[in-house]
């Protein structure tokens, strides 16, 4: 049963897509750059759903030791944050084990805490759907 959403193919950080009962989204690359705030995926969740999700992050480009700070908001209300240092040394995976409740704004931002680095940044959203 297909519940709705934008195009199974988009990407876009405001772009929550549906197949079936799993949903994932996309931020696309975003560049947060010395003293940035970027808002990576802002999405609306429909009133008759939520979602168990896995919000997960990565970044590109050359390393620079340089650290972000990922922060979830939920009807802008933050939720869950935590910083990660972007060098060569880290192999743990960058994610975030949350629930996202029905009729809910959700955002997920990555503030650039300290370094001058323009640091390449990916988020995507892995979900199953429930009613």
């Amino acid at each position: 049963m297909m519940l709705g959403g934008s195009n199974p193919a988009g990407t876009s950080p405001t772009s929550l897509n549906y197949i079936g009962n799993h949903a994932y989204a996309f931020s696309g690359q975003q560049i947060s750059g010395s003293g940035t705030t970027v808002t990576m995926l802002d999405l609306s969740i429909s009133a008759n759903n939520y979602i168990d999700a896995t919000i997960q992050f990565g970044f590109g480009g050359a390393r620079s030791n340089d650290d972000e700070r990922v922060e979830i908001y939920v009807d802008s209300e933050l939720v869950a944050a935590n910083v990660y240092n972007n060098n060569y040394e880290r192999a743990e995976l960058n994610d975030f084990q949350v629930i996202l409740p029905p009729s809910s704004r959700i955002e997920v931002k990555i503030v650039k805490v300290s370094g001058t680095g323009d640091v390449p940044s990916f988020a995507w959203l892995r979900g199953r759907v429930y009613q």
